[in-house]
């Protein structure tokens, strides 16, 4: 029997999503970035609100890949869902030469997650 990651799929335009959840998301995810072959960059977007201890963890892990990983702090709160944070975040993907192969990763709360999702749908679209 095999060992599957627990998910939920969603289907957008005939194509199935994946969104994997776990007590280990870190590690799985690190695991999963190894495995792509032509090691995307990766934009870190995080809520500087949130505990320095989990921003450490991913500084750690991912600053050792083979991938180039940027990290953009920015301040939450609904204040801060605005165009100037969504220009930013698709500022550092064009000067950094981000291609529609990149990932992006956000942590925090919704404003982080609603701008960063909001910016990898348009960038290069």
């Amino acid at each position: 029997m095999q060992n599957k990651k627990p998910h939920l799929d969603y289907k957008i335009n005939n194509v199935v999503h994946k969104v994997i959840y776990s007590k280990n998301t870190i590690d799985n995810l690190k695991k999963d970035i190894i495995k792509i072959k032509n090691q995307p960059k990766i934009l870190f977007i995080y809520d500087k609100n949130i505990n320095p201890k989990i921003t450490k963890k991913f500084n750690k892990i991912f600053k050792p890949l083979k991938n180039k990983c940027y990290f953009m702090p920015v301040l939450g709160g609904k204040h801060n869902k605005d165009l100037d944070l969504l220009l930013k975040i698709i500022n550092i993907l064009s000067k950094q030469k981000f291609t529609k192969n990149s990932i992006i990763i956000s942590l925090g709360g919704g404003v982080v997650g609603d701008v960063s999702s909001f910016a990898a749908a348009l960038y290069m679209r």
